[in-house]
């Protein structure tokens, strides 16, 4: 049987109308012959570095169960190499005082210990998502430590750097262990369009061949739009171009079906 693991940002993770994402809707009844289980691992306001982190996981969790026949597949839609994530635990000497400030915003959680969108008591990952320096919490000592990063430490060229290596440690990862791999970009960033000094190496050892780009660079956002599908709640694809997505693209790729 295909099981496939999915990953990503918001683009992945919605699962609510009125843009339900696309892993809900693979093979949802049209071909009961074509036998997949889904297992979606992908969080909202994602940064590469957590989709890659939340996507070993994902695997690793399914390989410690004797139960599972294994994942045969990832896919994977990747974000904007801009975003970040701070992750803060209790060797922070405030933590328990950002836990019980933040515990029920959806930009602080720890899906990796546990396997929710929830935070953990042990330690969470803050997540700006699309945001940045506006992106502002309950917490005044969040808000702190997000406005010292950006000022002080978050750079174009090191966000690449974070992504490209999340990749390929991902690549690598699901090549050792024959897992196929697809990757996407969500919606078209710089992501393969910069040449940073200390990236360039890294793009050449990328697998190009796991990817699908839409004209050669964009991503799942711009094929919606073309196809007709520019209705967009918050940004987002809607529930009808995520079906059509899945449809004409992610089944085709994982049922090797002809075109």
């Amino acid at each position: 049987m295909t099981t496939v693991l999915t990953g990503g940002d918001s683009f992945t993770a919605h699962i609510m109308e009125d843009n339900i994402a696309w892993p809900n809707h693979i093979n949802k009844g049209r071909d009961p012959w074509k036998e997949c289980k889904v297992i979606n691992v992908s969080e909202m306001a994602s940064d590469n570095v957590l989709i890659a982190r939340n996507v070993v996981r994902g695997l690793q969790k399914q390989r410690e169960n004797i139960h599972s026949e294994g994942i045969t597949h990832v896919i994977v839609g990747w974000s904007d190499p801009n975003r970040f994530s701070l992750y803060v635990n209790q060797e922070h000497p405030l933590y328990m005082d950002i836990y019980e400030v933040m515990k029920n915003e959806a930009g602080f959680t720890n899906q990796i210990l546990t396997g929710k969108w929830h935070c953990s008591t042990k330690g969470s990952f803050i997540k700006p998502g699309g945001g940045y320096d506006v992106w502002k919490t309950k917490s005044d000592i969040v808000n702190k430590m997000v406005k010292e990063y950006i000022k002080n430490y978050h750079t174009r060229e090191e966000q690449m750097m974070r992504t490209l290596e999340s990749i390929l440690f991902l690549q690598q990862y699901c090549k050792a262990c024959d897992i196929e791999l697809l990757n996407f970009k969500a919606w078209d960033t710089d992501l393969f369009r910069t040449e940073y000094p200390m990236t360039k190496h890294l793009e050449k050892l990328i697998d190009k061949d796991t990817w699908w780009f839409y004209n050669k660079k964009c991503g799942m956002k711009e094929w919606c739009i073309d196809k007709g599908f520019d209705d967009m709640p918050g940004g987002h694809p809607a529930t009808e171009a995520q079906y059509m997505f899945t449809l004409s693209i992610i089944e085709p790729w994982l049922f090797d079906l002809e075109d």
